[in-house]
Formats: structure tokens, sequence, C-alpha cells
């Protein structure tokens, strides 16, 4: 597997309409890879808001690529930890940072978060991702 991620931020992208969110999932080779390691986009949408409301203190919740082992996983990172560092290939992220979050949604994380997995985060640009870490 090739690492070809460098030169774009995987926390920064543009939401397409229809391709992120809820509805944005589509059947591809994302879908298959989430299916085997979470079972379902449910398995896995529960995961990361699970990874990122019961993170404590600053940090990211991210979705990554293994490539040791060809699996998709979520991990929770502090500070300015990311997944590079540890050999994985970032495929999404979710900003757990008081500063995402504080001005629309005060102290309700978890709030923030499930509007975050429910409505924001782009498939298609994971998807990307994930096809140019092939």
């Amino acid at each position: 597997m090739k690492n070809r991620l460098h030169g774009a931020p995987a926390a920064a992208s543009q939401p397409k309409p229809g391709a992120h969110g809820k509805s944005g999932m589509r059947r591809g080779p994302l879908s298959a890879w989430i299916t085997s390691s979470f079972d379902s986009i449910e398995g896995l949408r529960k995961r990361l808001a699970e990874a990122a409301t019961k993170h404590f203190g600053s940090g990211y919740a991210w979705l990554v690529l293994r490539p040791r082992d060809g699996r998709l996983d979520v991990v929770a990172l502090s500070d300015a930890h990311n997944p590079l560092r540890d050999g994985h290939v970032p495929l999404l992220c979710i900003d757990v940072w008081e500063h995402a979050y504080y001005l629309d949604r005060r102290n309700r994380r978890d709030e923030y978060v499930h509007a975050v997995v429910d409505e924001l985060l782009c498939w298609e640009t994971a998807e990307a991702r994930l096809r140019a870490a092939l």
C-alpha cells in the first residue's frame, strides 16, 4: 500500500452537497472496507462518535487505514498527535478541541460530535484518500 496523503490535510476538506452525512455513503470500495472492519456504516459511526465523545481533553478522532494489516480503525489522539506518526493513513477526522464546538454548543461535545457524524463527514473525500493509499 502506498501512503500518498502528504500535502492534503486530512482535517481540511470542502464538503460537497450529497457527499456527506448519513446520505453520503454509497456502495464502493470504502463501503466494503467499512463493512469488513466495523460490520456496517452504523458500526463505524458509533465507534467514531464514541471515540470523539469519550476522548479526554483536546485532540481528534480519526478514521484511519492501517497499512500493516490492511484494516480500517478508529483512533483518538491527543493534542497535535496525528496518525501519520503511527504509520496510519488518515481518512476522516473529527476535531474535538473545544474551539471546534464551544461557540455553538458550549460544553455539549456529544451533541457536536453526533452532528458531525450525522451531517458533515465527507465520505467522498474519505474514499478518495483510501483509493490514493492503495
